[in-house]
């Protein structure tokens, strides 16, 4: 059996072709030009919204070292103040019991 080559007719790309190919090609890459630039929108919202989170997680850092001094001082204080109150109760009874 001989081997017969079945000759293809040969295909050329017209020009209309062509372009109706590249204006699809043109119009996946709008497509995907549209989808970054609004992936793009949601990135720069949610940066928005960590940099505020950021800023929130810093004031309250913040406000509790402050509040922390603020309290250690006081517990101080009031420990003081225990102390003198403590020795001044020690004096008043001394000194009920040498008037008695």
């Amino acid at each position: 059996m001989k081997k017969v080559v079945k000759k293809a007719s040969v295909k050329h790309v017209t020009e209309e072709t062509f372009e109706r190919h590249m204006a699809n090609i043109a119009h996946s890459f709008a497509r995907v030009e549209e989808a970054l630039k609004n992936q793009n929108k949601v990135l720069t919202a949610q940066q928005g919204v960590l940099q505020i989170m950021l800023k929130e997680m810093k004031n309250f850092r913040e406000d509790n070292k402050y509040t922390r001094n603020t309290l250690s001082n006081f517990v101080g204080d009031v420990s003081v103040h225990d102390r003198r109150i403590a020795d001044l109760d020690m004096r008043v009874e001394k000194l009920e019991l040498k008037a008695r």
